[in-house]
């Protein structure tokens, strides 16, 4: 199993605040191989999903800073 911890800067609307969002993601059962820079990116657009999702305000992907990706196998 892989779980990710993803933090995410988000802006509010076009105003100067920001504020922080922590997001997991977790893998289960891979069944083929595939390199940890590939499972980080994998993660990342996962959390670009939800964002877009949820994030009626701030939808520009431009008000969204991903960065740190932590990687925990479990």
């Amino acid at each position: 199993m892989y779980l990710f911890t993803i933090p995410v800067s988000i802006r509010k609307g076009s105003g100067p605040e920001w504020y922080q969002k922590i997001f997991t993601v977790e893998y289960t059962d891979l069944d083929f191989d595939i390199s940890t820079e590939d499972l980080i990116e994998w993660a990342k657009e996962d959390v670009r999903s939800q964002l877009r999702a949820t994030m009626k305000d701030s939808l520009n992907e431009e008000n969204w800073i991903i960065e740190n990706v932590e990687l925990n196998k479990v």
